[in-house]
């Protein structure tokens, strides 16, 4: 007769890692990474070589991505948010790679080139907060040091992990340790970045960390030499480590700040509080307005409404623009926005003008992406569609749309072209006005950035058989058509 197992002692049996203490789980992965050997390292020094994909600089959200090939030399303090970097880059645009030096302790920094030192802007500084932390070794040391908590067990590629997770200086960590190995096979971060331009557009999201090819080093330490970074469920960052050591001691003098640095640094700022120069508004022709700056943003006014023309950058921003346009036509409405890209400049602020119910014109591929927009998670600091989670109302442009007005009339165009697949051109008939998104970017020489734009501007103008007078676009102040046309003919 089979002997009876009670069911307590079954469960046990059948699920003894849900009797498993986090903290121990940890202490074993602290083993498996070298254990009393990290007692004594204080920095790690590795050369790694890697790519970034540019996940803001797509012609399609989704990718491909332009790609920048880096090759690095890091010291980094194990004790502390301390780094130096020599980082040279290859990348687009570019022949010759550029070299820079980055170094930083805590919330200060500055970059080199050559010998010229200049502060690291804020955003700079945080990223490679950031950079540091994903480092495995601090990883741990932020675990150790938690409140752990032990989630489940999980499957991640056909291998048993453990989910543990715990909260750091207001961050959320997830680690998935394998229960073979113990080692660290994923990190999920909590990310909010709501003072760099591109990832605050995403509100808070997850980071996730790969790290694999675990290699055996002196004293017994493991470690892995490579990681894959992803953001906003995108592959972001991979690099493959082909050098490193561990080291008691370094010359300090590579991590150490300038006193004239450290004054000089400026604090952190929010995008939302970016300046809209109000000030500067230029009337491109009658009923046609532009605010120049970084990012272009303006309006058109028509007799039953408003019509604004890009929202770049923030919804702080875009609350700026309302108010201005309030001030000056207290009686009518904003009866329509014109996202013309996908790119991030153009659609960042979309989020105030959903949260009012502005319909948004835009290419019909936006879509997806403007859904993402308008449901990100911006629970750390509300913006007005947080708390409102308003749908958002599309006017989807596949083929020319109209806005009637017998002073600015308005016709909505789809680009169709390899750089502009999803922008879409604003033109004003009445006043020979094209709007080009991106198309146009006149630099200081004169010149203009990426040629195969300017031929897809006037592939637009010929197709549609339009009038142009004038042009301007997201980066570039009005000016002549005909600057556009010889452009080209000296091309040729």
């Amino acid at each position: 007769m089979r002997k009876l197992i009670p069911i307590v002692l079954l469960t046990i049996l059948l699920t003894p890692v849900k009797a498993q203490d986090a903290k121990q789980i940890l202490q074993k992965t602290r083993e498996a990474f070298g254990g009393s050997a990290w007692d004594t390292i204080n920095y790690v020094r590795m050369h790694y070589i890697g790519h970034q994909q540019w996940l803001e600089q797509s012609e399609n959200p989704s990718g491909p991505f332009i790609t920048s090939y880096i090759d690095v030399e890091e010291l980094r303090d194990t004790r502390k948010l301390r780094m130096n970097q020599k980082v040279e880059t290859k990348m687009f645009q570019s022949i010759q790679p550029s070299q820079l030096t980055y170094v930083q302790d805590d919330t200060v920094g500055y970059m080199a080139f050559g010998e010229r030192k200049m502060s690291l802007y804020p955003s700079f500084r945080e990223e490679n907060i950031k950079w540091m932390q994903y480092a495995p070794e601090n990883v741990l040391k932020q675990a150790l040091a938690s409140n752990l908590k032990f989630d489940k067990m999980i499957d991640l590629d056909g291998v048993n992990h453990y989910q543990v997770s715990f909260a750091a200086n207001k961050i959320g960590y997830t680690l998935f340790i394998n229960a073979n190995t113990f080692l660290i096979s994923e990190a999920h971060i909590d990310t909010y970045a709501p003072n760099e331009f591109f990832f605050s557009v995403w509100g808070k999201f997850k980071t996730r960390i790969q790290y694999s090819v675990y290699a055996l080093h002196q004293h017994n330490v493991l470690y892995p030499l490579q990681w894959d970074v992803y953001r906003t469920g995108q592959l972001w960052k991979r690099i493959i480590v082909n050098d490193i050591t561990f080291q008691k001691t370094t010359d300090e003098t590579a991590l150490s700040i300038p006193d004239d640095i450290r004054k000089s640094s400026t604090p952190a700022q929010n995008v939302n509080k970016t300046k809209l120069s109000v000030d500067k508004v230029i009337e491109v022709a009658k009923g046609i307005f532009v605010i120049p700056g970084n990012w272009f943003t303006g309006w058109a006014e028509q007799e039953d409404g408003i019509v604004v023309i890009e929202s770049p950058i923030s919804s702080g921003y875009s609350v700026q623009l309302i108010s201005e346009i309030r001030k000056r036509y207290p009686s009518k409405k904003i009866k329509a926005v014109v996202v013309s890209s996908d790119a991030w400049p153009h659609l960042a602020g979309v989020r105030e003008y959903i949260s009012m119910g502005v319909p948004v014109y835009t290419n019909k591929l936006n879509k997806p992406i403007l859904d993402k927009v308008a449901t990100a998670d911006f629970s750390p600091r509300p913006d007005n569609q947080q708390t409102k989670k308003l749908k958002p109302v599309y006017s989807l442009v596949e083929k020319t749309v109209s806005l009637d007005d017998k002073n600015v009339p308005i016709q909505i165009l789809p680009v169709n072209g390899e750089g502009g697949e999803r922008m879409v051109a604003v033109y004003f008939p009445k006043q020979k006005v094209l709007y080009t998104s991106d198309l146009i970017q006149q630099q200081r020489d004169k010149s203009f950035f990426f040629i195969e734009y300017l031929a897809e501007v006037k592939a637009v103008v010929d197709r549609n058989k339009l009038q142009v007078d004038t042009v301007y676009a997201m980066h570039t102040a009005p000016l002549a058509w005909k600057e556009i046309l010889e452009a080209l003919e000296k091309n040729k």
